[in-house]
């Protein structure tokens, strides 16, 4: 997964947008029914311009022949499935919540006050 166009997952930052959290789940638990581990690097945007022209769908510069079309269902995926529509469903209702508020911002009113004088210690 090129982070150039997704956001860092790599150990200690791991990433909660959907759907690349349930990609990530996919990959732990694949990778641990193998007994593997996998380590992750980054590299600063532009470093991979290849991964980058993959992320934004530009294929130009690879070879047509030696692309390998695959259907979702034959991969053989365990969790990303039920994954994928657990977080579907939750982020619809997240946004119909959003929607629903007031003013439109998406966040609770609490009249201006700081956290730490709505709720202090």
């Amino acid at each position: 997964l090129p982070c150039a166009r997704t956001p860092c997952c790599s150990s200690g930052n791991m990433t909660i947008r959907y759907p690349l959290c349930g990609i990530l789940m996919e990959l732990a638990l694949q990778l641990q029914l193998r007994g593997m581990e996998l380590g992750l690097g980054w590299l600063p945007r532009g470093a991979n311009q290849p991964a980058d022209d993959l992320t934004i769908f530009h294929f130009e510069r690879f070879n047509p022949e030696r692309r390998i079309d695959v259907e979702w269902s034959q991969l053989g995926f365990s969790a990303l499935p039920a994954l994928l529509v657990e977080g579907r469903g939750f982020l619809e209702e997240f946004r119909a919540a959003r929607a629903g508020r007031a003013d439109g911002s998406g966040r609770k009113a609490h009249g201006g006050e700081a956290p730490r004088v709505r709720e202090p210690w």
